[in-house]
């Protein structure tokens, strides 16, 4: 796995400060040895997410008109 960030090598670790509460067992982050990036599930899932393009409705495209200003003179 290579970083987001610096294109660095990612390492996994568990990290016993961030604890899961239910289980008391420390999360799995992964960790670039170049920058210091961290990334958790949660972090990957959302970078993910975010690159899903999402759908425009056809109804609302082209109902909008610019808007025209008028200068004063």
């Amino acid at each position: 796995m290579s970083c987001e960030r610096c294109g660095g090598l990612m390492v996994t670790e568990t990290n016993g400060e961030l604890m899961d509460r239910e289980s008391r067992k420390g999360i799995d982050m992964a960790r670039c040895v170049n920058c210091g990036n961290l990334e958790d599930v949660y972090i990957r899932t959302n970078r993910v997410m975010s690159r899903v393009p999402t759908q425009v409705e056809s109804h609302t495209m082209g109902t909008r008109r610019p808007r025209v200003t008028q200068s004063r003179a």
